[in-house]
């Protein structure tokens, strides 16, 4: 895998934001928080919780504290990923 995703570099083509060289994780930090994991919901229903941290998360994005928050409620995501610019 790490072979084919090093393939990719070289084309200069990412395969994820979550697969990338230590100089740019140093500008950008991606991380994904699973809902069925951590009690956020199931099957695109969220939880209290969840909800509340959704919200924290469209706020920091207005006040520009993360630059980027897909909710785990859009359709086909099953997480909540949020990008950091360093």
């Amino acid at each position: 895998m790490v072979e084919k995703i090093d393939e990719f570099k070289k084309l200069g083509q990412n395969v994820s934001l979550h697969c990338v060289t230590i100089d740019s994780y140093k500008k950008l930090n991606v991380v994904d928080i699973g809902l069925n994991s951590n009690g956020f919901g199931k099957n695109g229903n969220l939880s209290a919780l969840c909800k509340k941290f959704e919200a924290a998360c469209n706020k920091a994005m207005s006040d520009k504290i993360i630059s980027g928050f897909i909710s785990g409620n859009k359709n086909g995501e099953g997480v909540m990923h949020i990008e950091i610019l360093q």
